[in-house]
């Protein structure tokens, strides 16, 4: 299993943020995707993806789905973590991404 490729640090979940990884298998096998909180180490969302070789998520529509309602201040700075941000990482069986940096609004990184 290995990550073909991830979103940049920064990135807005209001745009596609999208995994794209392959199991390595020449066979096709059954998937799991995790989407977790990596402050809070929570388990944020699942996905089986079935019968694939090579794949990939977007996750934004779950980040957008979980957070979106419940910020209410304005991003200030990109020096500290903003509240509208949080560090995201995703786990397919069992091999993490590193995490990401990732926000309601695109910020930039020094």
């Amino acid at each position: 299993m290995q990550f073909l490729s991830t979103p940049k640090d920064g990135q807005s979940w209001q745009e596609p943020l999208v995994y794209r990884f392959a199991t390595g298998a020449d066979e096709p096998q059954d998937v799991r995707v995790e989407i977790y909180d990596n402050e809070s180490y929570t388990l944020l969302a699942t996905k089986m993806l079935y019968g694939v070789t090579e794949a990939e998520i977007d996750i934004a529509p779950y980040l957008r789905a979980m957070y979106d309602e419940a910020i209410s201040v304005p991003q200030k700075t990109a020096i500290q973590l903003s509240p509208m941000a949080r560090y995201i990482c995703v786990g397919i069986d069992g091999i993490m991404s590193p995490p990401l940096r990732l926000s309601a609004a695109p910020f930039a990184l020094n």
